[in-house]
């Protein structure tokens, strides 16, 4: 597969979602639309949304690599690659401010962040601070120690949260076809 950037997208999310939840529905849409614009994936490779973005990313013929938390860990059937490490996550990290999810999201062009708790809370935190464009959808958390005005609510549009991955879509492709800016003195 020819990939229309070479940076991949995060997705990211609630591990506890089951396959008749919306988030899990959200997420392997999320999935199957970003392997259709030809984007690889990059997710926690375990259960939940993680396992969801990895099916639809597989059912379009795309790539999702997951990076685990723990050298133990079970993977997800769907993740075509899979990077087993001893990062740690939010709740465990190696050090303090290293862990896996700190590599999914620095590593990414974006994140959609699909429902969620401290986990992924984290994981926006880290996106905030590093400066990456975010699509919030089904409840997707305030970043950790951050509130809704400074962040999904921020005038930048960096956070925007969604109601539909149709919608979420619309905001994604105005992102990747315009042109990157530097960041303003209030970001």
């Amino acid at each position: 597969m020819q990939f229309s950037n070479r940076i991949p997208v995060a997705v990211i999310g609630s591990a506890t979602s089951n396959s008749e939840s919306a988030a899990y529905s959200a997420a392997k849409k999320i999935g199957y639309e970003l392997a259709g614009r030809r984007f690889a994936i990059l997710c926690g490779g375990r259960q939940g949304v993680m396992a969801a973005v990895a099916e639809g990313c597989r059912n379009a013929g795309g790539l999702c690599i997951g990076i685990l938390p723990n050298l133990a860990d079970q993977p997800n059937i769907n993740c075509s690659i899979i990077i087993g490490t001893d990062l740690g996550s939010a709740l465990n990290p190696i050090a303090p401010g290293v862990s896996r999810n700190r590599v999914i999201v620095r590593a990414a062009l974006c994140v959609f962040a699909v429902s969620g708790g401290h986990g992924t809370a984290n994981e926006l935190r880290l996106a905030w601070d590093g400066g990456k464009r975010a699509f919030g959808l089904e409840g997707a958390p305030i970043p950790e120690g951050l509130s809704e005005e400074s962040t999904w609510g921020h005038a930048s549009g960096r956070f925007s949260r969604h109601s539909s991955v149709e919608q979420a879509f619309v905001a994604f492709d105005a992102f990747i076809t315009t042109p990157p800016r530097a960041p303003l003195a209030s970001d």
